[in-house]
């Protein structure tokens, strides 16, 4: 594996696991969002309200899952450069 980038000369991270911390605050963030609505909403059709919260936030999680990994890259790559 080459060191830097071809395209833009970045060099490659050596460490992987740097973005999780990222991704479970990400996805936590999201699957508060749908739990806050539930508890905290009066609905009259309380299980209809469950199961709709659930299949938007499965649909969420993937759906902004490529945009999630990107932007955890960018913050990681920021503060590595940052911190040197």
């Amino acid at each position: 594996m080459q060191p830097r980038c071809i395209e833009c000369g970045c060099e490659f991270a050596s460490r992987e696991g740097d973005l999780w911390a990222f991704f479970y605050g990400s996805t936590a963030l999201i699957t508060g969002f749908f739990i806050f609505l539930l508890v905290f909403t009066n609905l009259a059709y309380r299980l209809d309200a469950q199961i709709l919260a659930g299949l938007l936030n499965v649909s969420a999680l993937i759906i902004t899952l490529p945009s999630r990994k990107g932007m955890a890259i960018a913050l990681d790559w920021f503060l590595e450069s940052r911190l040197k």
